[in-house]
């Protein structure tokens, strides 16, 4: 309940100042710690998404339902779901986790995500400052369990961002944020051919020049799969192609191989269900050479996964094949498409506009907080502007020689 105040808090005193006493005693927070528990609230977490918003897919019920059957082993579940009159007005998919940060055992409150997370957010709609503030308190209340609340890769203009870093200074915690860069973007060209020509002049020549190379074989096709009878061939074809970047041979790299193929194939059937999924082949003849799988969600085309035969890299069948499914994106609509990731070379190739996404970083008071904030934020960052420790990486490295 938003309504308690405890004992030792003096922030959370200050959040129901900034919250308001009366907006504050309207407000609960409810714990989500189980799968169960993540199927009953789905209507209403689907009746929020419909009434923010969010423009893309990462933060509807099926993503993280699907994420969490995967990936949910390393921490343990805390959606914080906060309603107003008994009506949810916003969500907060979280998880509990232990691990170590300069050499310190840290126990993290933080963004539901993994490396296969390419965005994340609250769910927000009317009243966002007090369900930030309700989300903080309840934090707040709980401050000896955890040393840190780790809010990764928010978009530079979500809303939970800005107002969770403003009502945390304001209730004296100490926190701090991080610019990780972003994803890039193509928006919806006004004409394609004119888009194309405005595209590096080496870029255009090498999808000539390899285009007409792979036609050599054989003719040059889209083929796109969102359903149907075919979908079972599709997925197994898709990870066929994308897995040649996969890490091989450990124990722990096949546990999350598995982990990872569970995740995208689970999914790829929900969002085939929903309308959402499409499949996208680069063939040649009959032949199947690369894959993107790639999300169609409020009209923005998200591209997730990219992969090719090495048979055929010297034609770059990978670049090819966005070539083609780009135009089609657009051509059926799309007003963008979203590379996601990293500002990877092969992206910023296409485009040169970029998504920025924020960290933010908020301690609880109380000593191993304090002391964690002074390493992350005091220490470290001094030792890197003066390139100590660069050097104390590059002399661990030579201690421990080759393996």
């Amino acid at each position: 309940m938003i309504t308690t105040v405890s004992r030792d808090g003096r922030h959370a005193v200050r959040l129901r100042r900034f919250i308001g006493h009366a907006a504050a005693n309207l407000l609960d927070v409810e714990e989500v710690t189980t799968a169960e528990g993540l199927a009953a609230i789905e209507p209403a977490w689907e009746g929020l998404l419909a009434r923010s918003d969010v423009d893309h897919p990462f933060l509807t019920p099926a993503w993280i339902r699907t994420f969490w059957d995967a990936f949910g082993e390393a921490g343990s579940l805390m959606v914080l779901v906060v309603r107003r009159h008994g009506q949810v007005i916003g969500i907060a998919p979280l998880v509990r986790r232990e691990r170590t940060m300069y050499g310190m055992h840290v126990r993290t409150v933080e963004t539901l995500r993994n490396s296969h997370s390419p965005r994340s957010d609250f769910i927000l709609s009317t009243h966002p400052t007090p369900a930030c503030g309700a989300i903080l308190q309840h934090l707040i209340e709980q401050q000896s369990t955890w040393d840190l609340l780790e809010l990764a890769q928010f978009p530079e203009t979500s809303v939970a961002y800005s107002e969770l870093r403003r009502i945390a200074r304001f209730s004296g915690l100490l926190s701090g944020a991080e610019d990780f860069g972003g994803s890039p973007y193509v928006e919806r060209p006004t004409d394609w051919a004119s888009y194309l020509r405005s595209l590096p002049a080496k870029h255009r020549s090498n999808l000539r020049n390899r285009r007409a190379r792979l036609e050599r074989i054989g003719p040059l096709a889209l083929e796109t799969v969102s359903g149907g009878p075919g979908l079972s061939q599709a997925i197994e074809d898709a990870f066929r192609l994308e897995s040649s970047g996969w890490k091989r041979g450990t124990r722990s790299a096949i546990s999350s191989e598995h982990a990872t193929e569970s995740f995208y194939t689970t999914f790829a059937r929900r969002a085939a269900a929903s309308g959402w999924l499409r499949l996208q082949f680069l063939t040649v003849g009959d032949r199947r050479i690369a894959a993107i799988y790639a999300l169609r969600y409020l009209g923005r085309h998200h591209v997730l996964k990219l992969g090719y035969n090495p048979e055929f890299a010297s034609y770059s069948p990978g670049q090819l094949l966005c070539l083609l499914a780009f135009e089609h994106a657009f051509a059926e609509g799309a007003v963008e498409v979203d590379l996601l990731g990293e500002p990877d070379p092969w992206k910023l190739s296409w485009t040169s506009s970029v998504r920025p996404h924020r960290w933010l970083f908020v301690f609880p008071d109380h000593f191993r907080a304090r002391c964690l904030y002074l390493a992350k934020f005091g220490v470290v960052p001094r030792l890197r502007r003066s390139g100590l420790l660069r050097a104390l990486k590059d002399t661990l490295t030579r201690e421990e020689g080759p393996r």
